[in-house]
């Protein structure tokens, strides 16, 4: 049985959406973004041709492959690749977070939401690195080499308008423990001796240089990176009228992303 339905005009009393001013909008108040694509790398790890299983009642089986390889030079074990890096714009919205006490320390939870044009249809795992938002980052680094050490993240200078002017900030705070993992009372460093060269950080006062085998804990600023983690809209398609037809067209893309604290 067809069951059709009346016939409506398609000309009067239209909601169609104007994408070109979202186009806009997204173009004049957007946040300037870095998008990383992802796929999930070819590799994997062949097992033996024998498990050599010795139980009761199972037999041994062969499985050809088993997860990805530790070793690869495209993904370093990850098991993706990223790929196909851009700059575009985006508008977020819903950007907050929540850090929590758990049994083995702090655990930071933010999310974000992106909007983004048509064009730009982003996956799960995808990367959004922001170029002009900072946060501060709270870093914890063993000292493993005399007089320097190596950030986990990529510092970001921002220049405030301080009582002394306008003035470059990146680092924010440095405190010291000695080689037995005790936080000295004194262990605060002086940011005046130290040295940033990319993620290097370079001690340069013996009074105040950790000691290898110790640890210091860093605040400093960074862009902040977050990962697709879900689609509120996975599909937004609608049609338009234009000259007298009905033109399918794509609508603006939302994602909610994760914020990447490793």
């Amino acid at each position: 049985m067809l069951l059709n339905t009346p016939a409506q005009s398609l000309t009067k009393t239209r909601a169609d959406f104007r994408i070109e001013e979202f186009r806009k909008l997204i173009k004049q108040k957007g946040l300037r973004i870095e998008w990383q694509q992802t796929i999930e790398c070819p590799c994997f790890l062949k097992s033996s041709s024998s498990l050599n299983l010795n139980l009761s009642g199972v037999n041994d089986i062969n499985a050809n492959e088993s997860g990805s390889n530790p070793s690869c030079a495209a993904c370093g074990g990850s098991g993706f690749i990223r790929h196909s890096a851009q700059e575009i714009k985006a508008i977020t919205t819903n950007a907050g977070g929540e850090q929590e006490v758990g049994k083995y320390g702090l655990y930071r939870r933010e999310k974000i939401k992106f909007t983004l044009e048509p064009e730009h249809l982003p996956s799960y795992g995808d990367r959004f690195i922001m170029k002009d938002s900072v946060i501060i980052y709270r870093d914890k680094i063993e000292i493993t080499q005399a007089g320097s050490c190596t950030l986990n993240k990529v510092p970001q200078t921002r220049n405030l308008n301080l009582a002394a002017g306008l003035t470059p900030v990146n680092i924010l705070y440095i405190h010291r423990s000695d080689a037995d993992g005790n936080a000295l009372a004194d262990g605060e460093v002086d940011l005046a001796d130290i040295t940033l060269n990319g993620q290097v950080l370079t001690f340069n006062n013996p009074a105040t240089t950790p000691v290898i085998g110790s640890k210091i804990s860093v605040a400093y600023y960074i862009n902040p990176s977050y990962v697709v983690i879900n689609h509120p809209h996975s599909i937004r398609d609608t049609f338009v009228r234009k000259n007298a037809a009905e033109i399918p067209s794509p609508m603006p893309v939302q994602v909610e992303c994760k914020m990447e604290m490793e």
